[in-house]
């Protein structure tokens, strides 16, 4: 008998869409750019798998860190509900840059041009062969030099 697999497809559709939500205030001409990466379409039960989303963030914005330097500044969070058998091993943000803006005290944590966040998936030994969705969110703050 050969080996189960899962066809992640589920999960490439969702990093691809998952940044493209709506934002708070609109600043610019819509809402940020995300691509799914994974490092291969087909997983086997009791493995993991490396992903990443890709977010493009327009010159004229930055966006908060998921750990801001400003107590009332939102952080960048990404989230999962994974279906029975896929857990959410690892996320992993990159390092913000320092932004000093007028009106702080303190540089902000940001991020700007490019964010890229990855994430490792843990595939159940248990879990049934198929396509696999990964319903998750991206929340973020965008803000120019002088709003958010």
């Amino acid at each position: 008998m050969s080996p189960r697999r899962l066809v992640l497809i589920g999960a490439v559709l969702l990093l691809t869409t998952a940044a493209a939500l709506p934002r708070a205030q609109q600043l610019g001409p819509g809402p940020l750019v995300g691509e799914g990466l994974v490092e291969r379409a087909e997983v086997h039960p009791g493995t993991t798998l490396r992903a990443a989303l890709r977010v493009v963030i327009p010159d004229d914005l930055h966006i908060q860190s998921h750990r801001p330097s400003d107590p009332s500044l939102k952080p960048t969070n990404l989230t999962f509900t994974p279906p029975a058998g896929v857990t959410i091993r690892e996320l992993v943000f990159p390092a913000s840059i320092d932004l000093p803006l007028p009106g702080f005290d303190e540089p902000l944590a940001v991020y700007e041009k490019t964010l890229i966040v990855g994430v490792q998936f843990e595939i159940g030994k248990d879990a049934p062969a198929g396509t696999v969705t990964i319903p998750g969110e991206l929340y973020y703050q965008a803000c120019n030099d002088t709003t958010c």
